[in-house]
């Protein structure tokens, strides 16, 4: 009989101003044709999703000031 192991679900590791900028690229070659037009504006919605979402990831990594920290509440 086998068990299934369970592990940690990390984020995966990827960088993100990659990916926009194929997309970016994609988009650009996709305006050419008219015809995919439609498929254009999905990936410029898609580009604007990782643009936000390369920002909130910023913000979380952003160190906290001592005074937000867990240990502020020390009492000693």
């Amino acid at each position: 009989m086998s068990s299934i192991v369970r592990t940690i679900a990390y984020p995966p590791e990827f960088d993100l101003s990659t990916m926009r900028e194929t997309l970016r690229y994609m988009q650009g070659e996709m305006k050419r044709v008219p015809a995919l037009a439609d498929a254009a504006q999905a990936l410029e919605t898609a580009i604007i999703e990782m643009e936000r979402a390369e920002t909130r990831s910023r913000r979380a990594l952003r160190p906290q000031g001592f005074n937000l920290s867990r240990f502020s509440r020390i009492r000693h």
